[in-house]
């Protein structure tokens, strides 16, 4: 991401330095060589440009330092103070070589930075475009910069540069050479309210477009990152949007940039992390993250992440698989303190369309399955309900804290902020259930209808019409609901359902004792 930043910054100073044979010719007007590259670089760029003063200096160094620069209507780069200097010998000689650039103060836009590139690079390519680097004298005043040989740029520094993607903004300083065709990162930082990063890399051949970068990060606002990234891979589509079956990239090569991350801390589409590693990679049309590890809720995650444009919102995909998160900790998170405790395990899949991760998220559909063991569901009473429709309000106390569990276990399906529970299961030492029904995330309301199994124990200890009617397999088994929010749900019995279970219980037992009656009186006489 710093990388294009910075080949964006040295594009637009060396096409203000365009002029730099003609300002030699001139001088003694400042003015002169204002209203010059003025012109000369709103030709090259294809956008307005206007400089609010031009200082010169010539000694040790011939130099120009441009004050209050902006390019475009709306400004979509602003440049407070702005220095470009290079060996006197080599200029005369028509040539920048060791040459020093210096942004300070200044404030860019990345996605039209990036477009403006583009056009530099498809001008450069194209037929009619200018010669290259080594090409014929300039004309003066026809916008060229081929009367100039760029041999290398020893320092390009940023200082206090604050740079937008969208509703995204983070203020960066970096130090960099160009030597040829290869920007070499020599040191970055990167400060916004969340993210906190040092990186390095290089962009190994400006030409293909081929780069890497290594990034270390105290915080890091991965949403954010995706936004500035994604800024990358949509400039580089072609024209026609077709990123899905033509990855060219446009002038130039195909766009291949990696990134390595590492960081202490930070969140991803709003939830918080710690120790995460990453490997991501901009492609034409596409962000991709794979393999991504990191710890949250005291477990860890490991998943893959893709995000593309092809369409007209950005599509983003992710899966992977959970370890160990604590229930306690995540529920915290999601607002619902209490309402679980225990140990997550699963696996999860899901994909959504969004101007970003968080709302593409928001949006999503998706699958997967989840266990979580040793816990408790806050304000969960299944025995005492089961016990109290049959009459026998002493038989089972309330339980403290809810309703302990060895395993609780799901399939689950997401569709319109809506989980759809299958084979759903929960197990403790009193009562099994299983069942299936609904979790509405965004009221936290469940709707659950399954069969509760007392336990051998209990049920030896219920009272005789309750296992008279309602028995199955040797256990009390009766169709209960839960329903209501997540933190404090009620459980129901369906006095319907025991009724029929009843009936067919009654139905079996008369069954089975008129046959023992029927071979009772044809047992022989002895």
């Amino acid at each position: 991401m710093r990388k294009s930043v910075l080949i964006a910054i040295a594009a637009s100073v060396v096409a203000l330095a365009g002029g730099g044979a003609l300002f030699v010719r001139s001088l003694i007007d400042p003015e002169h060589v204002r209203q010059m590259l003025e012109r000369q670089a709103s030709n090259r760029l294809g956008q307005a440009v206007t400089i609010g003063r031009a200082e010169l200096s010539w000694w040790p160094r011939a130099g120009v330092t441009l004050t209050d620069v902006t390019i475009g209507k709306p400004a979509a780069v602003t440049l407070a103070r702005t220095q470009l200097s290079t060996a006197m010998r080599a200029l005369l000689n028509r040539r920048i070589e060791d040459a020093e650039v210096s942004v300070h103060d200044s404030e860019l836009d990345l996605a039209l930075v990036l477009a403006t590139l583009q056009r530099l690079s498809s001008a450069g390519a194209s037929p009619g475009g200018s010669p290259g680097p080594t090409g014929g004298d300039a004309a003066p005043g026809d916008g060229s910069t081929s009367g100039l040989t760029l041999v290398n740029v020893r320092a390009i520094e940023l200082q206090n540069v604050r740079i937008r993607a969208g509703s995204r903004a983070a203020v960066i300083n970096v130090k960099s050479a160009l030597a040829g065709d290869r920007l070499a990162i020599e040191s970055a930082s990167v400060e916004s309210n969340v993210t906190s990063l040092k990186a390095t890399g290089a962009m190994e051949s400006l030409a293909s477009r081929k780069g890497q970068l290594s990034i270390t990060a105290d915080a890091l606002d991965l949403d954010g990152l995706m936004v500035f990234a994604q800024e990358f891979a949509r400039q580089a589509m072609p024209a026609n949007g077709t990123a899905a079956t033509d990855r060219s990239g446009g002038a130039g090569g195909p766009l291949d940039l990696t990134l390595s991350i590492k960081a202490a801390r930070g969140s991803a589409a709003s939830v918080p992390f710690e120790q995460l590693a990453a490997a991501a990679h901009i492609e034409p049309g596409g962000v991709s993250i794979d393999p991504m590890t990191a710890r949250m809720f005291g477990g860890g995650v490991e998943s893959t992440l893709r995000l593309d444009l092809g369409g007209a919102e950005p599509a983003i995909a992710v899966r992977g698989v959970v370890k160990g998160l604590d229930m306690t900790r995540l529920t915290e998170f999601a607002e619902q303190p209490g309402a679980m405790t225990g140990t997550l395990n699963g696996t999860f899949s899901a994909s959504g369309r969004g101007t970003d991760p968080a709302a593409a998220l928001s949006r999503a559909r998706g699958q997967g399955s989840a266990t979580v063991t040793d816990g408790t569901v806050k304000g969960l009473q299944l025995v005492r309900p089961i016990v109290l429709a049959f009459g026998k309000p002493d038989a089972v106390q309330p339980t403290q804290g809810g309703e302990r569990f060895s395993r609780l276990a799901a399939d689950f399906s997401l569709a319109a902020a809506v989980l759809t529970l299958t084979n759903l299961v929960f197990e403790s030492r009193d009562v099994q259930t299983d069942g299936a029904g609904t979790l509405a995330l965004s009221k936290r309301t469940l709707d659950i209808r399954g069969n509760a199994r007392l336990s051998k124990e209990l049920t030896t200890q219920a009272g005789r019409d309750l296992v008279r009617y309602t028995v199955q397999d040797g256990r009390v088994t009766v169709p209960v609901t839960i329903t209501g929010p997540l933190d404090a749900p009620q459980v129901g019995v369906n006095i319907a359902g025991v009724a029929e279970r009843a009936i067919q219980n009654e139905l079996k037992r008369r069954t089975e004792s008129a046959i023992q009656d029927l071979f009772k009186r044809k047992r022989p006489q002895d």
